[in-house]
């Protein structure tokens, strides 16, 4: 029997605090599922963690701009995700 894999996870929003633990965490557990191997990982927020880079994430797209609006999501090809992942904005709460 073969499993369909997932190929693009889109995650709008970013812990404002301790973002590396959180997606190393996350990220690491996805990986570790065999439709979840090959996932394309994009993160849309304008309020990332410093911590929740480039350097660190080599695998992940950053895109550092508000997700709440439509240019941004076209960016991001949110209409080809197969999963979007949409985490608080504490700046709203």
């Amino acid at each position: 029997m073969k499993f369909n894999t997932y190929e693009k996870l889109l995650i709008l929003n970013s812990p404002k605090f301790n973002g590396k633990d959180y997606f190393t965490g996350l990220i690491s557990q996805l990986k570790k599922h065999r439709r979840f191997s090959e996932l394309e990982v994009t993160i849309v927020s304008e309020n990332t963690d410093e911590s929740v880079n480039e350097e660190y994430f080599p695998d992940i797209k950053f895109i550092k701009e508000n997700p709440s609006f439509v240019d941004t999501l076209e960016k991001a090809d949110a209409k080809n995700a197969d999963f979007i992942f949409i985490l608080n904005d504490e700046e709203d709460n």
